[in-house]
């Protein structure tokens, strides 16, 4: 059977590290220069945004997470802490196959390119493998 392959936006409200507090930002959208500004010392940011898991996923199903080229240079992908391993389904997706369950907490930590645009990542489930 072919695999076939449907994308959830994970649009809206995300959090962005603002020193030690957690500021509400929109994706697909601009983050605020002074936000960046303020990323570690390193010029790194880290955004954070919850979500419930897919429903109806099969045995045979994957779930990815795509992050747009905008946001840079990806260092660190985790799902409830957890760090998410580099899909071998694409170069900016990672697998949450192994570790998706009822509601999440991803995390991302990027260095920035100039730009302060940032469109929204994506859950890619493929199914039918």
């Amino acid at each position: 059977m072919p695999s076939s392959e449907h994308a959830i936006r994970l649009a809206g409200p995300w959090e962005m590290l603002n020193g030690e507090e957690w500021l509400r930002v929109n994706l697909p959208g601009d983050l605020p220069k002074e936000h960046l500004a303020s990323g570690d010392e390193q010029g790194l940011i880290r955004l954070r945004r919850s979500f419930h898991c897919p429903t109806n996923l099969g045995d045979s199903d994957s779930v990815d997470v795509e992050i747009p080229t905008n946001f840079g240079t990806i260092l660190a992908v985790q799902l409830d802490g957890q760090p998410v391993p580099l899909s071998p389904r694409g170069e900016r997706r990672h697998d949450l196959t192994s570790l998706v369950h009822r509601f999440h907490r991803l995390e991302l930590t990027v260095k920035p390119l100039a730009s302060t645009q940032f469109d929204a990542p994506r859950l890619l489930i493929t199914t039918g493998d």
